[in-house]
C-alpha cells in the first residue's frame, strides 16, 4: 500500500484527509486504517504526525527564521492555528513559538 507515499506527496494540501488518501491508493478508508492499525496509527494520525514533523523541522531551520510560525503551519497544510499549536505542544511538549526560540535545547527530539 502506498498510503505513506500519497500522504507525503500531498502533505501541503489543507484538504488532505483519509478519504482522499484512500481514494488515491484505491482502497477504502476502513481497509487503509485497518492496515495502518497494525503499525499503531491511522491515516488521520499519520497526516498529522508528518505535518507536525515538517513544521518542527522548518521552525528549527535558521534559513526559515524570516517566516512566521503561521506561514510555516499554513505551508504544511494546517488551516487552524489553534489546532496546530495544541497538536504541536502535545507532540513536542512546547508551543511552536517556544520551540523556535529554544530550538538548540531540542536537538534530540525526533
Amino acid at each position: 500500500m502506498n498510503v505513506r507515499a500519497v500522504i507525503e506527496a500531498r502533505l501541503t494540501d489543507p484538504s488532505l484527509d483519509a478519504s482522499t488518501v484512500a481514494a488515491a491508493v484505491g482502497v477504502s478508508v476502513r481497509y487503509a486504517n485497518a492496515a495502518l492499525a497494525r503499525e499503531g496509527t491511522s491515516i488521520r494520525r499519520l497526516i498529522l504526525a508528518r505535518r507536525l514533523a515538517r513544521c518542527r523541522k522548518a521552525l528549527a531551520d535558521a534559513a526559515q527564521a524570516g517566516r512566521t510560525v503561521t506561514e510555516i503551519a499554513h505551508a504544511w497544510g494546517f488551516s487552524d492555528m489553534t489546532h496546530f499549536s495544541r497538536s504541536f505542544k502535545c507532540a513536542y511538549g512546547v508551543t511552536p513559538s517556544d520551540y523556535r526560540h529554544r530550538r538548540g535545547e531540542f536537538d534530540c527530539i525526533q
